[in-house]
């Protein structure tokens, strides 16, 4: 008994009506939306193996580089002993140079997530956060002239211009006066 999923079942079923005549090879590869010689390779594979031959020959086998459960324990070992206290990057490096278990930092975080050792820590921005004006004389804090917490923009003192007439005479000016803007 095989069990195809529906995309393998839709294609099973294109290519037996290719195999009865009922469609030709260019309309199964618009249908199925593979190359016209991809459709040959898979019609003589169900022909040589029958429906198994829809079935992809790397389906449900792990993948070369798949890690197996006695390396993951390893891993999760090392980190609660012998390298208690390290981060994910130096545990990495430790575990390829040392015990010589060939892991990338990702797939170590999985693994130490998976079996509930590494909890993942949320870290705050430290910057954008509002802290109060520091008191220093001449800096962000309290200007001399102000009342203490009216440090802000909303507390400014009015803006004052000067006005003044220079004499065509001279360069000074004899008469000036400050008033609000």
């Amino acid at each position: 008994m095989l069990n195809l999923t529906m995309k393998e079942a839709e294609r099973y079923k294109v290519i037996s009506e290719v195999e009865e005549g009922y469609l030709k090879v260019k309309e199964a590869a618009g249908i199925l939306g593979l190359s016209q010689r991809q459709v040959y390779r898979i019609k003589a594979r169900v022909e040589k193996e029958g429906m198994g031959g829809i079935i992809h020959k790397s389906k449900g086998k792990n993948a070369p580089r798949w890690l197996t459960e006695k390396i993951k324990d390893k891993i999760d070992h090392f980190y609660k002993t012998k390298y208690r206290g390290f981060n994910l990057i130096h545990l990495t490096e430790y575990s390829t140079d040392e015990e010589g278990i060939k892991v990338s930092r990702e797939s170590v975080r999985q693994i130490l997530l998976g079996k509930g050792s590494y909890v993942k820590k949320r870290r705050y921005p430290k910057h954008r956060r509002w802290r109060e004006p520091s008191e220093r004389v001449g800096g962000h804090g309290r200007r001399p002239g102000l009342p203490p917490g009216a440090a802000g923009r909303q507390h400014r003192p009015p803006a004052l211009g000067l006005w003044g007439v220079p004499l065509q005479s001279r360069p000074r000016v004899p008469i000036a006066r400050v008033s609000p803007l």
